[in-house]
């Protein structure tokens, strides 16, 4: 008499051939979206050529070296670090920028290359930014990103910006 065998389905390796292919599928399309292959790795660790601090019309910069700059450069990759959301809808008009520049206390970022934001929102690569410490933007933690002085539409919504605006207000502003 031929003995009979029978083999239980084996679903454990097929449930984690799944698993394993919907992560990658998951991941290859979250870093073809914001095209960083880094997107899950919030950190900035960015070193800048100079902080401009705009209060009211006056205009203060700070470069390496200077007294402020690294708790400021600091606090900035630290905020950077938290993009919690991007509001595509936001931009900076001239005259807003105008505006953050002479009317509000604003500090505006300039770095020798461009930046690599991680976050799960295609952010580019700037190398100039803008942070609203008061007016148009400052109550959402707004910050906005661009090139050379020129600003993109969209603006990422940071975590907080209390200790730039900490330290700013140290600073005497």
């Amino acid at each position: 008499m031929a003995e009979e065998y029978t083999q239980q389905p084996r679903i454990g390796p097929a449930l984690l051939v799944l698993a394993v292919s919907l992560m990658a599928l998951i991941y290859l399309a979250m870093s073809l979206s914001t095209a960083d292959p880094l997107w899950f790795w919030p950190r900035v660790e960015a070193q800048a050529r100079r902080i401009v601090i705009y209060s009211q019309g006056r205009c203060t910069e700070l470069t390496p070296g200077m007294p402020g700059y690294t708790e400021l450069n600091t606090a900035i990759n630290a905020s950077l670090s938290s993009i919690e959301g991007y509001f595509p809808a936001w931009g900076l008009s001239e005259e807003s920028l105008k505006e953050a520049r002479t009317r509000y206390l604003t500090i505006e970022v300039f770095y020798d290359a461009p930046v690599q934001v991680h976050s799960t929102f295609r952010t580019g690569r700037p190398n100039t930014i803008l942070f609203p410490l008061t007016g148009r933007g400052s109550e959402a933690s707004l910050v906005f990103f661009g090139s050379d002085g020129h600003y993109w539409p969209g603006a990422p919504k940071v975590g907080g910006l209390e200790r730039i605006r900490e330290l700013v207000t140290q600073m005497g502003y």
